[in-house]
């Protein structure tokens, strides 16, 4: 792909997932929480260098943040702030069937605000900014260093035990 590819592919999907976490609340309405959020609906895009059938396939096989998140209760309403690592082990398949995996690693930060319901019922609604490193992956004709720097809207239902 190199020298053929876009410098800067854009990709669009949606995926679903699950997340797991802890908060606590002090005296004061500060909230922190940690998180661990794994998306288990895997995004598939593909982009084209420029002739008609030169594809190039990626998917995510598997992804993981882990984080801790800060906020402050206002009435039921929590405006937050979070921050944490992520991973992805990414697969790209090229159009002569040559398929290459490696896991990235890198960071996540977003910013959200949750609505307390009831007891154990929230919805939450966050923008998350990740950045994953960069890895080479080579499909025969030379090497391609991927990366992937995302932006990710969020919209959860959260049962809270």
């Amino acid at each position: 792909c190199t020298g053929f590819c876009p410098t800067n592919p854009k990709f669009n999907s949606w995926g679903v997932g699950i997340q797991a976490g802890y908060d606590y609340q002090f005296a004061n309405n500060v909230v922190l929480g940690g998180y661990v959020n794994v998306p288990f609906a895997a995004s598939r895009s593909t982009f084209n260098i420029g002739l008609p059938g030169f594809n190039f396939t990626v998917r995510s096989k598997f992804a993981a943040h882990v984080g801790a998140r800060l906020g402050y209760d206002v009435n039921g309403f929590l405006p937050y702030v979070a921050a944490g690592y992520s991973m992805a082990n990414v697969e790209a398949s090229s159009f002569f069937n040559v398929t290459r995996s490696s896991t990235h690693h890198g960071y996540h930060l977003a910013v959200g605000l949750e609505k307390l319901w009831t007891e154990n019922f929230s919805t939450d609604l966050r923008y998350t900014y990740s950045s994953l490193g960069r890895r080479t992956y080579n499909f025969g004709g030379g090497a391609s260093n991927w990366g992937e720097n995302a932006s990710n809207f969020t919209a959860a239902i959260n049962y809270r035990f």
